[in-house]
């Protein structure tokens, strides 16, 4: 949805989705068969979430599945003044994704997009928006409503089943009047990118769905979810956005530090960015290679969380390092501010060695 994520319904069915593998409690460490079996687990799970950034890629042609829809839209937006911008596919550079076609259409005079999507799970759904100069949104889309929260700045109606001639007639009828930013085929890919970047970003900084958000889905779904449920799949969502910011700031470190690429590639595999999305068991489970049992990490774990109350991870983190309690020490590396502030450190040779 370019009312700041692509498309409510992807977004509703991964959360969705994800409910089914939170019964699975995730302890990464290096306890082997546990660490492989809960691994398949996380890894499943991690598919079910959006990706924190799409790139659009142009195609020559979509194969549409659902092709009698498609046409029936495409042929009102003509009717109503659309041009055809381009097709694209959705590209997620982190992980391989199941296919999403992505058609665009601008009607440059009235200042709006319209986009049809399709993708294996969900079928087709369509966006009609207009954005203004202030930065406000105005989207309706045809698919049931997502029950996910907004940003304040964005409004959005849900039309599902209706026919393609109303949802475009209700979008112009329904928008307010005001001073639209400008909207055209040479800034739709960029606008699509920002805007679900600046969605992503904007649920990452509330700590991923809320308890309400997820309830709210699975209600609907027919399922029922406890407290322990709901911080895990949070939990799979920060990992997400960690994994996500470790890839950044990787891009950003290689670029500031001006290294060749033969240099990159000796130490990308060495470099641990420590940031202050990470959570405490993230920062603590670095130090699980020197625990070869269950019970003494589990001692010096709950050792370590009262830590986090008063103090950052970044902190917490610097003083285990430097404790002088562990036969690693993670080099220092110095410092990086994008897109987020973090220490930067080498992990020793020897820790791989241990995992040998």
């Amino acid at each position: 949805m370019l009312s700041l994520e692509v498309g409510g319904g992807l977004l509703a069915l991964l959360a969705a989705i994800l409910l089914g593998f939170v019964l699975v409690r995730r302890k990464i460490r290096k306890f082997a068969d546990q660490f492989v079996n809960e691994l398949a687990g996380m890894i499943e799970a991690m598919e079910s979430i959006p990706p924190m950034r799409l790139r659009l890629e142009s195609q020559e042609e979509i194969l549409w599945l659902d092709l009698d829809t498609v046409n029936e839209f495409q042929s009102t937006f003509r009717k109503q003044g659309f041009e055809l911008i381009d097709d694209f596919e959705a590209i997620n550079d982190l992980h391989e994704m199941e296919y999403m076609n992505v058609q665009a259409y601008c009607h440059p005079k009235k200042n709006a997009y319209a986009i049809i999507y399709e993708a294996g799970q969900i079928g087709v759904w369509v966006d009609v928006v207009s954005v203004y100069e202030d930065g406000s949104r105005f989207c309706i889309c045809w698919q049931v409503d997502d029950l996910m929260d907004q940003p304040p700045q964005v409004q959005i109606e849900f039309l599902p089943d209706c026919l393609p001639s109303y949802l475009a007639d209700t979008f112009f009828s329904h928008r307010s009047q005001g001073s639209f930013a400008s909207m055209s085929a040479d800034l739709f890919v960029a606008d699509f990118e920002n805007a679900h970047a600046a969605l992503m970003d904007w649920r990452m900084e509330r700590g991923g769905p809320t308890a309400e958000e997820l309830q709210r889905i699975a209600k609907r779904a027919g399922q029922e979810t406890t407290e322990d449920e709901i911080s895990t799949t949070q939990a799979y969502w920060n990992d997400s956005y960690c994994e996500f910011l470790d890839y950044e700031l990787g891009e950003n470190l290689h670029k500031e530090r001006k290294m060749s690429e033969e240099d990159w590639e000796s130490i990308n595999e060495s470099i641990l960015f420590v940031h202050d999305k990470l959570s405490p068991e993230a920062v603590i489970e670095l130090f699980g290679y020197a625990f070869e049992e269950e019970e003494p990490f589990e001692k010096f774990y709950q050792e370590m969380l009262p830590k986090f109350k008063e103090n950052s991870p970044r902190s917490v983190f610097a003083e285990i390092n430097s404790s002088g309690k562990f036969r690693h020490i993670y080099g220092d590396y110095g410092q990086i501010a994008e897109p987020i502030e973090a220490d930067v450190y080498l992990i020793p040779e020897s820790a791989f060695e241990d995992e040998e």
